[in-house]
């Protein structure tokens, strides 16, 4: 099993959102959601749907010698309601589907879907909900729920720009932020006896989301 872990480990497991990090002092144990419920409207702000295909979730882990590994979510979903005024987010979910982590590695990936990782059979999603947003600060605060554990974390260094799309017309806005998350405050990889994995992630985010056309 050894073998499989040597080029890249696995060490990609965590993700999202995704430099420092703050986390609650308390913990919840829950599964996150299979879907989002999107809001029909929200007051003075425009509802973004996430543009997948021009979005990314990505991550690098560390192991033993300093070997990286760098891997992405390729399967979320979510929105970004945004006031374009005052340059605010005014609320955002996330839903990510764990069977989707690509390291570029077939073996590593089946395994982090394991029970000694992810364990996706059981928890086949990751959720993100937002908190707040300070623009003067260049944060984001959420809570992430992986594994059945929910803390808060801290999205820093966050970058927005905002625009239209010249064939719809709708509102545009592209959100860029990292940050650092410990893997075993979601009981994510504490039972593995192989390779030295090291418990912080980083974590980058670079979302595109859309106002969707008008119906009808």
């Amino acid at each position: 099993m050894n073998r499989i872990f040597n080029r890249g480990l696995i060490v990609s497991v965590l993700l999202v959102l995704p430099l420092s990090t703050s986390f609650a002092a308390r913990e919840k144990s829950k599964k996150a959601p299979q879907s989002l419920s999107k809001p029909k409207s929200y007051k003075q702000a425009i509802i973004h749907d996430i543009d997948n295909e021009h979005s990314t979730l990505g991550f690098t882990a560390t192991a033993a010698s300093l070997l990286e590994v760098d891997g992405t979510f390729k399967d979320f979903s979510g929105y970004v309601t945004f006031d374009h005024k005052k340059k605010l987010i005014k609320a955002a979910e996330g839903l990510i589907q764990v069977k989707s982590v690509n390291t570029n590695n077939l073996e590593r990936d089946a395994h982090l879907q394991q029970s000694d990782f992810f364990d996706a059979p059981k928890y086949p999603t990751m959720y993100f909900k937002l908190i707040s947003h300070s623009p003067s600060k260049k944060k984001i605060m959420g809570t992430l729920t992986i594994h059945g554990k929910s803390k808060i974390i801290t999205l820093e260094n966050v970058k927005i720009q905002t625009g239209k799309n010249e064939d719809t017309n709708g509102r545009v806005v592209k959100i860029k932020a990292e940050t650092v998350i410990n893997r075993t405050h979601f009981n994510v990889g504490t039972g593995f006896k192989g390779f030295f994995v090291h418990k912080n992630v980083d974590i980058t985010v670079k979302i595109r989301a859309e106002q969707p056309p008008p119906q009808g």
